[in-house]
């Protein structure tokens, strides 16, 4: 995938593509890249050409939307604060929210004379603090709730619109979480990766960036705070894809 000929800022563009697929490790889905993203707000993502992508994928980072006001907000005040918390230290950010820690038994803790080095994570007050904020964010907006009670319209969506295609096995989801399985055909049900990829790359093209899971089920997982009618759209975009693949 890469921006039309004519759109304006192309050469930067694809010299940045190129310069990443020369020094990455190929491999599907992932590199050498889509696009070259410049921002990010609300579900949206933007590309250096102006094209934008509503973001199924996120890597688990944009559960309330890029951008929240007050997760920047929390975020700013935390660096001009303590961005960092180095070893031999705590403070309150880094109690309520470890990085990263081995939990073990009491009578374990025998080597208190002995400086063992790193067994955990440096202390970023940063990541924590965002972390702890999008936990309140999702929390006060009830946005688990919402995202339960949003999840049955895809499956039923896409169910109603593609229950009929030899290729799709079924649809699953959970909260703000969905998939569709790729087969073979639904005798066998041996995955179909191939015909995944392709499903996944037109959806890029049109708008609707998501991932893959297990070779062959399209994974789709919209930020906690999509509207109906935004996730409708990315919807129609995925079934349409899947007719003309299929």
């Amino acid at each position: 995938m890469r921006p039309p000929e004519h759109t304006e800022g192309d050469a930067k563009t694809c010299d940045l593509l190129d310069r990443d697929a020369n020094a990455l490790l190929h491999q599907a889905l992932s590199s050498p890249c889509a696009s070259t993203i410049a921002k990010a707000k609300g579900i949206w993502i933007e590309d250096t050409t102006g094209r934008r992508f509503m973001d199924f994928n996120g890597n688990s980072v944009h559960h309330i939307g890029y951008g929240h006001p007050r997760l920047i907000v929390a975020i700013k005040d935390q660096l001009d604060t303590l961005p960092f918390l180095p070893r031999r230290f705590t403070n309150g950010v880094f109690v309520v929210l470890l990085i990263a820690a081995v939990i073990a038994r009491h009578d374990l803790d025998v080597v208190g004379d002995f400086a063992i080095g790193h067994y955990t994570h440096e202390k970023n007050q940063v990541t924590a603090l965002a972390a702890l904020k999008t936990l309140d964010v999702v929390a006060e907006k009830n946005l688990y709730e919402r995202a339960a009670k949003l999840v049955t319209f895809p499956i039923k969506h896409l169910t109603d619109l593609i229950r009929h295609r030899p290729n799709v096995d079924e649809m699953r989801g959970r909260a703000r979480m969905f998939g569709v399985d790729m087969v073979m055909d639904r005798d066998s049900r041996e995955s179909i990766t191939e015909l995944a990829k392709k499903v996944c790359y037109s959806c890029l093209e049109n708008g609707v960036s998501f991932k893959i899971s297990a070779g062959s089920v399209l994974t789709l997982s919209p930020p906690l705070t999509v509207s109906r009618s935004d996730l409708k759209r990315a919807l129609s975009i995925v079934t349409q894809a899947l007719g003309d693949m299929l």
